[in-house]
């Protein structure tokens, strides 16, 4: 990630510092334009950190200033995956190392204190199926909603930015999650899975996410694609990137056509 921001500042992006993580690593966003009109973010969820990979080469390969990238939200987590305990802070080892206890490190999803950033937004906060109501290696609602630092950083930056679209990268299912609380921009929406060549559904008793707030708060349209086949085992590595490279490479191109905007 500290290579990938270097290399994105060499070729035009301004890097914003939207916040800072719970161990207090700044969080990278790249943009060139004053006013971009989309936003797109992968890992979110630690274990899917893939995502990071694409949205960095999506940001790479981009010339325009409509859009700005988040490629790493969750960094704490995405280093729980790859390293354990090795980089937690004294103060949550313990924390984590019970949370980890019995469990492989590489299926862990939420962020350094063991919520789940996905299900931390303002919108129905704490009404999903799936939902805990304490600290856990995924699916912990958190204390209130928008507890998180990295949660807080990102509603921040749609404040800033006024965004219309977001794209929220997640893995795995090869499925596009649009809509919430009914709305949804049906056009759009046949627009993605046109290009991309996932299927469109509505999350049915899923809440929290940062689509659902996105689409709550009337931004714009929201939607959370779910990269990588299901058969594969968490989390997706190279063997499949190029795969998932292919069929979203393209993605850009849309989002900032007449027919987009």
């Amino acid at each position: 990630m500290l290579e990938d921001t270097q290399l994105l500042k060499d070729i035009g992006y301004k890097v914003e510092y939207i916040g800072k993580t719970v161990y207090g690593k700044r969080i990278p966003a790249f943009l060139r334009g004053v006013k971009p009109k989309t936003l797109i973010v992968g890992g979110t969820h630690a274990r899917e950190y893939i995502t990071s990979k694409l949205v960095v080469q999506l940001a790479k390969e981009y010339s325009g200033d409509n859009i700005c990238f988040v490629p790493m939200l969750n960094i704490d987590g995405v280093e729980i995956v790859n390293s354990r305990l090795k980089n937690v802070p004294p103060k949550y080892r313990k924390l984590i190392s019970k949370l980890l206890d019995g469990i492989d490190s590489k299926l862990w999803k939420a962020n350094g204190r063991g919520v789940d950033i996905n299900v931390n937004y303002d919108a129905d906060w704490g009404k999903g199926a799936s939902n805990l109501t304490y600290p856990h290696f995924e699916n912990y609602v958190g204390a209130f909603c928008e507890s998180e630092p990295e949660t807080v950083a990102s509603v921040k930056l749609c404040q800033k930015y006024k965004f219309t679209t977001l794209i929220s990268y997640h893995s795995k299912g090869e499925v596009i999650y649009a809509g919430y609380g009914g709305i949804e921009n049906k056009t759009h929406s046949k627009m993605l899975s046109n290009l991309i060549g996932y299927p469109v559904e509505v999350a049915k008793n899923s809440t929290g996410g940062f689509k659902d707030w996105f689409i709550k708060s009337g931004y714009g349209d929201g939607y959370t694609i779910e990269v990588g086949n299901d058969k594969y085992l968490h989390p997706l590595d190279d063997e499949v990137y190029l795969e998932i490279y292919d069929q979203n490479k393209d993605i850009c191109s849309l989002l900032e056509s007449n027919k987009w905007i």
